[in-house]
């Protein structure tokens, strides 16, 4: 049996001829995988370049070499090219406008790489923002740098990548869509832009850059990346109509118009009637019967993104107000009826005074003429004067007593065919003879 003494010694001599062992291997590896020398890494507006010696050796091109940017995953390199280049927002989702970090790895060695924009520091554009309104025009501002030639100018570029299928592959394919129509500030420095005609995708992340120039110093650039339709102003509503059935008024409208399509179920709505305000509406329409007999009413609407569908929700302008005037909407059914009944007593009312006007009724039933009845009244009439005549020619009056005078006036001259005289009534004074 071996001795404790023993047993040690050999323990400690495996030890060292394994620590020894690992040691060599790893100095090989170290020499046959070595990182290229003079790494640098350069930034410019949307692009990562990475150089570096061309002192390339076989064994080092059997080998492979990755990059690894932040919060992306590693991607290999290809170490007898002698440089790489990256383009930004092709998976690198990230502004470079603040420098950049990168690690280049080999199987056993590792370098930190850290760059920044070549210019004179705050000499970049600040407060860059863009919204989108009246569903297609972009409109982005921006200030000059704090340290930034009175000379200085931006100029703005949007770049978005598209991927085109050939074959089994994708190729990409990058479009730029410079600005054309700025807008300048007192010393004649553009600070603004509208893109009426944009030929860019909403819905896709796009890299707008701001490249500065100066006669006086290098500019910094800016760079920003983001999805249009996360600044979205929305149009009003569309088609909002008023409806009243029975007791509830019913307003409808239709989705604003958008650039990219999204779904209906994007949107909620507002409601104002009156100036009260109904919330969080996520129909197409809302019924209402809380409203006086007589009221005016004023109806609008606005529309805002779905959080679900956007990150920033804005609420659109309100819609141009609908207006239903004071009891105008209370139309109903037997209103139509006593209308019409108000015009067919009025068409009466016409009728009657025409038909008494113009004696349509009499000359459309004439009456039939009584002669028979005339003559006899007639000779009745004859007996009657001739019994007055008798008497006042037999009759003498006393003295001092009242007569009566008999008037006569000639007969008509119809009645002259019939009669020679007539005598009319007795006149009712009575008159003293003398």
């Amino acid at each position: 049996m071996l001795q404790p003494s023993c047993l040690v010694f050999f323990i400690t001599l495996w030890l060292s001829l394994e620590l020894a062992c690992k040691t060599s291997m790893t100095t090989q590896e170290i020499n046959l995988y070595p990182l290229p020398t003079n790494l640098k890494i350069y930034l410019h507006p949307g692009i990562i370049n990475v150089t570096w010696d061309c002192n390339i050796t076989k064994s080092m091109e059997k080998h492979t070499y990755q990059i690894e940017f932040p919060n992306v995953p590693k991607e290999n390199i290809n170490i007898s090219k002698c440089f790489h280049e990256h383009y930004v927002t092709d998976n690198i989702q990230f502004e470079i406008h603040n420098g950049l970090v990168a690690n280049i790895s080999s199987r056993s060695q590792k370098e930190i790489l850290m760059a920044i924009p070549e210019g004179r520091n705050n000499t970049a554009a600040e407060n860059f923002h863009c919204f989108v309104y009246n569903v297609s025009i972009i409109d982005c501002s921006w200030t000059v740098g704090k340290d930034a030639p009175k000379d200085t100018q931006y100029n703005l570029a949007f770049r978005e990548t598209l991927y085109e299928r050939q074959t089994s592959n994708q190729k990409q394919k990058r479009v730029y869509v410079p600005c054309e129509d700025y807008r300048t500030d007192s010393f004649g420095r553009q600070v603004g832009c509208i893109l009426k005609s944009q030929k860019i995708s909403f819905n896709v992340s796009v890299y707008a850059q701001l490249v500065g120039s100066s006669n006086e110093t290098s500019i910094q650039f800016f760079d920003k990346i983001f999805k249009l339709d996360n600044y979205v102003i929305l149009d009003p509503p569309r088609n909002v109509q008023l409806n009243y059935n029975s007791d509830e008024l019913e307003i409808t409208w239709d989705p604003p118009e958008t650039y990219s399509k999204k779904s209906k179920n994007c949107f909620i709505y507002n409601v104002n009637i009156n100036g009260d305000i109904k919330e969080s509406i996520r129909d197409y329409s809302y019924r209402t019967s809380n409203l006086h007999i007589n009221e005016k009413v004023i109806v609008s609407v606005r529309a805002k993104w779905e959080d679900l569908c956007s990150r920033i929700g804005n609420w659109s302008s309100w819609s141009d107000p609908r207006i239903i005037e004071s009891g105008s909407f209370r139309f109903k059914p037997f209103h139509l009826l006593f209308i019409l009944g108000i015009i067919t007593f009025a068409i009466l009312v016409l009728l009657i005074f025409l038909c008494h006007r113009f004696q349509i009724w009499k000359r459309l039933f004439p009456q039939i003429p009584t002669p028979a009845k005339k003559i006899f009244e007639t000779f009745e009439q004859r007996e009657l004067l001739f019994q007055e005549q008798n008497f006042r020619e037999t009759s003498v009056p006393e003295e001092d007593e009242e007569c009566i005078c008999v008037q006569e006036r000639e007969i008509p001259q119809k009645e002259q065919h019939q009669h020679q005289y007539v005598n009319t009534r007795i006149d009712q004074e009575p008159k003293t003879l003398c």
